[in-house]
């Protein structure tokens, strides 16, 4: 048996309403579904018509089923008159059975060796590292300007034969 997320919306309409969850609560219970969970979620307007309704009342199940019933279900839903759509998901179980992390403290943290800081403390370490941030900052620009470069030596290639044979001539 798989746990599965079963959204059903219902046509607002009292009489339709109240037939549309009786017929959905016996066609549960008919077929050996156990409902773990159900959300009455109310009245919401529905982001485009369906069979001419703009609102819908949502109702939000989470039910144990094997798979083969959910494939009935689904037959059975598309058929049911009070219900305007319905979406049926199977949860993961992964999610399910997944401890919560927790957070460990700073005190339980690997502290780091004395030795380097106090060697860096000794160096002018400050400086090589602005000039390796500048380096870094620079370096997009560099195969831009090679780029630029290669074009350059290029054109004075072009350039030189034709001043040969003006020298020439």
């Amino acid at each position: 048996m798989r746990t599965y997320e079963m959204t059903v919306i219902l046509r607002i309409a009292e009489e339709d309403f109240t037939k549309g969850k009786q017929q959905l609560n016996e066609l549960l219970e008919r077929n050996g579904v156990t409902v773990e969970k159900l959300e009455d979620q109310g009245n919401r307007v529905l982001a485009y018509q369906i069979n001419k309704e703009e609102k819908g009342h949502y109702l939000y199940f989470e039910v144990r089923s094997d798979p083969s019933v959910i494939i009935q279900l689904e037959r059975a839903l598309k058929l049911m008159q009070p219900v305007l759509k319905f979406l049926i998901v199977r949860k993961d179980e992964h999610q399910q059975k997944a401890p919560k992390k927790s957070v460990k403290p700073a005190a339980e943290t690997v502290p780091e060796p004395e030795a380097p800081a106090a060697e860096a403390a000794e160096e002018p370490a400050a400086e090589p590292e602005e000039g390796t941030a500048e380096v870094q900052e620079e370096a997009p620009a560099e195969p831009v300007e090679e780029a630029s470069v290669e074009t350059d030596e290029s054109a004075p290639e072009q350039d030189q034969p034709e001043e040969e044979t003006k020298t020439e001539a």
